[in-house]
């Protein structure tokens, strides 16, 4: 297991860090990451991978209408492609 490579959090929502997270290839070759926040264990540790963030972040974010608690919302699967083309995943929130 590696910790994900992000060099520095710079965005409001992953200015505290990572915690865990998944990794999925699509269809055509394509890494792509899903991960939920939390404090790094190391961030100056030279074996980290090296990603770049979508401008697209956050894709889900905890908020009124989804009830999602964020000190709670851990472990990502990876994802799947379903029968209407779009991507699923499955997470663990209490």
């Amino acid at each position: 297991m590696h910790d994900l490579g992000f060099k520095d959090p710079n965005e409001p929502y992953d200015i505290n860090s990572y915690w865990s997270g998944s990794a999925t290839i699509l269809q055509y070759g394509t890494p792509v990451i899903l991960y939920t926040l939390a404090m790094p264990k190391n961030p100056s540790n030279p074996y980290l991978i090296e990603w770049i963030k979508s401008p697209h972040n956050p894709i889900m974010e905890p908020n009124d209408m989804n009830n999602i608690n964020y000190t709670l919302f851990r472990d990502p699967t990876t994802a799947w492609l379903g029968n209407d083309g779009r991507l699923r995943g499955i997470l663990g929130n209490k």
